[in-house]
């Protein structure tokens, strides 16, 4: 069976479920991007700890969960601040350690004799309070936005808007993806960005920016009468733009440790963040776009 076969079959069976806990909303959507998002975590930690940057799990796990789960019940925001705050407290009363050195190429600049950077020679401490701040945010400070969007309420925002809206964003990520890798591999000739990601080419990007747009005019004509044509449109640049960029930053920090993929829990697809990177920007930026721009939903908890 082929890599995209496993693809197409992995889609298949997720994308309803997915939907379906779309459309339910509340808890048993906050559930699925709360274990998503820990998962995704988990494999972030695991490409740092392949960089040698060591995070504190017990303060990126609890916390990104808090994150995640605060538009549900917002004491929890404070919760993972809390969580932070003791943690940034006490770090100066630990020791730090030097920092393991990280695998691949440094591990080769350091045999070679050449200087392989802060990440083999700076106090471990550094390096653990770097990953571990960059560990809560990314992803589950970020992908907390969905939860935010299928909740939140405005005017002319109700329960059914909210679905609609959420529904919009995972499509205008999947078709992006869908429309820059088939216009990629029948157009594509110039890299987009080829130190990172060479099989990426601007034709893709194109194609996928302009597929969004066309399912973002879809759905305006079918569930979003919220926003205008004009937001309509913008709306989708927006996600196409922000998620593309995402794919992009993951694809650079798998490339800086030498990983194809950040793991292999979904069959085609590598792991969880593989599958969920451009919905990491994406999902924040269709958020700050519709509270202050098309100015549809309030913004906050």
């Amino acid at each position: 069976m082929t890599n995209n076969t496993l693809r197409i079959l992995t889609a298949l069976a997720g994308i309803p479920a997915v939907i379906a806990l779309i459309y339910l909303g509340s808890w048993p959507f906050a559930l699925l991007v709360a274990v998503t998002a820990l998962l995704a975590q988990y494999e972030v930690l695991g490409l740092l700890d392949k960089a040698g940057l060591e995070a504190t799990k017990g303060v990126v796990m609890p916390a990104g969960l808090c994150l995640v789960l605060a538009s549900m019940y917002p004491p929890l925001l404070y919760v993972a601040v809390a969580i932070v705050l003791v943690w940034l407290a006490a770090s100066p009363f630990v020791s730090g350690r030097p920092a393991r050195t990280a695998t691949g190429a440094h591990k080769r600049g350091a045999a070679a004799g050449r200087d392989s950077g802060p990440s083999a020679t700076a106090p471990g401490i550094l390096h653990r309070l770097s990953a571990t701040m960059f560990g809560v945010v990314y992803p589950s400070g970020f992908l907390a936005f969905l939860v935010a969007l299928r909740v939140t309420r405005g005017e002319a925002v109700d329960d059914t808007t909210a679905f609609a809206i959420v529904l919009t964003t995972f499509l205008l990520v999947w078709s992006t993806d869908t429309f820059a890798y088939y216009t990629g591999r029948a157009l594509g000739r110039r890299p987009l960005a080829p130190t990172i990601s060479p099989k990426k080419t601007w034709a893709g990007a194109v194609g996928g920016t302009v597929g969004a747009v066309v399912v973002g005019i879809v759905m305006k004509l079918l569930l979003l009468d919220v926003l205008t044509w004009g937001h309509a449109v913008g709306v989708a640049l927006v996600a196409a733009v922000a998620g593309q960029f995402g794919d992009l930053a993951e694809s650079a920090m798998k490339r800086a440790v030498e990983v194809k993929d950040s793991g292999a829990l979904l069959p085609g697809h590598g792991g969880i963040l593989d599958r969920f990177d451009a919905m990491i920007l994406a999902a924040p930026a269709v958020y700050l776009y519709l509270a202050f721009v098309a100015r549809i939903i309030s913004p906050g908890l």
